[in-house]
This record gives structure tokens, C-alpha cells and sequence, in this order.
């Protein structure tokens, strides 16, 4: 892990701290950048499967868990540009349908919003929540800025869930969702001699 740490650039190591560790000065800005997250992603999986070799039985059990999340997380994220794979989404569906449990983690950037589709016993759960908080609740917030995940949640029974048409349905949807923000999302604030994109007040909720 640490020679495949040290083949990376400063400025990569420099991104995976920032968003792992959380060191008190953060960057003041988005400072999202494909390349890095996909190496974040990559050494996030290695690191889970070297950690499953350290713990027992049980927990072993936990830590696959995990690893299979962040690989079904892997499979249907776009390289190109982090949107979300139509074609492997439905894939990854059609292999939940038979399985006992399991996760697909969605990460939908341009809604700013992070939908978990997964497996209980008899039904398949979907919960969405918002990933950052709106820009007037932080700023009015007096003290800590207390949010609750998920948000929104609902059960689908498996028989409704396994119809193609209906897989078919829910990953164009969310695939479109995942490269498109919606009007108004990310509003254009002009200033002299350029024109730049501010954080939307009013992300869109699912």
C-alpha cells in the first residue's frame, strides 16, 4: 500500500488526505477532480481487502460486506467523467435480485445527492439523502449544523423489483440524474470580465 502510495503525486496524496483524513484546514473551495477520486476509490478497495486479512471470522463476514460495496460503487461509476454506467447499474440490480443481501452505492454529483439501493430478506430498500448541506443553512446555522441520514426511504417487494422493464426504468433514470443537473441546480453569478458557477442554494431532492 505505501510504494502504491508513493507512485502517485503530491498532489493526488494531498487530495486523499484531504478526503480521508480531514485535516482542520481543508481546501475553501471544490476541489473535486476525477483522476484523484478514482485513486481514492482504488485505495479505499485495496485497503479494505488488506484489512479483511486482520480480523476474524465475524467480522470478516462485515468487512466483505464493505468491499463488495465499494466494488458494485466501482463497476457502475463512469471513469470518463463520474457519472453512473446505465448498463452496469442494471447489471448490478440483476445481481441483488440473487444474492441474500448486498449494497449498490450510488454517487450522484450533479443532484448532490447519494441514493443506497440494497437487499433485505424479502424486499429491496431504496434511500436517498443529500450529500452537502444547502449554502443558507450553513450560513444561518448558529453552533453545530445537525443532519440526519438517510433521508427519504422506501421498500420495494423483490417480485416488483426483478421486472427488466422496471430495472430497465430506474437506471436510465438515475443514470440521466447522474450527468444532469437540473435547472437552476448550479445558477451562473456573473462578474466583471467572467462568468463562474456558484454552489446551488436549492440542490434537487429525490
Amino acid at each position: 500500500m505505501e510504494g502504491k502510495l508513493l507512485n502517485h503525486s503530491q498532489s493526488a496524496i494531498m487530495y486523499l488526505v484531504h478526503h480521508i483524513f480531514l485535516p482542520p484546514e481543508l481546501p475553501q473551495e471544490d476541489d473535486f477532480d476525477l483522476r484523484y477520486e478514482a485513486i481514492l476509490l482504488d485505495i479505499c478497495f485495496e485497503a479494505l481487502e488488506r484489512f479483511r486479512l486482520y480480523v476474524g471470522p465475524e467480522q470478516r463476514v462485515v468487512v466483505q460486506t464493505v468491499i463488495d460495496m465499494v466494488s458494485n460503487l466501482k463497476s457502475v461509476r463512469d471513469s470518463s467523467d463520474g457519472s453512473i454506467r446505465e448498463d452496469q447499474l442494471k447489471e448490478a440490480m440483476r445481481r441483488l435480485c440473487n444474492k441474500a443481501d448486498g449494497i449498490i452505492p450510488l454517487y450522484i454529483r450533479a443532484q448532490n445527492a447519494t441514493v443506497l439501493i440494497s437487499r433485505a430478506e424479502k424486499s429491496i430498500n431504496f434511500e436517498m439523502f443529500e450529500l452537502s448541506p444547502l449554502n443558507q443553512a450553513v450560513i444561518t446555522t448558529k453552533g453545530r449544523l445537525r443532519r440526519s441520514f438517510p433521508g427519504p426511504a422506501f421498500a420495494l417487494d423483490i417480485d416488483t423489483f426483478e421486472k427488466t422493464q422496471f430495472q430497465a426504468m430506474v437506471a436510465h433514470t438515475l443514470a440521466e440524474m447522474s450527468h444532469q443537473s437540473a435547472a437552476d441546480t448550479l445558477p451562473k453569478v456573473k462578474r466583471p470580465a467572467k462568468c463562474t458557477l456558484r454552489i446551488a442554494t436549492q440542490p434537487i431532492r429525490m
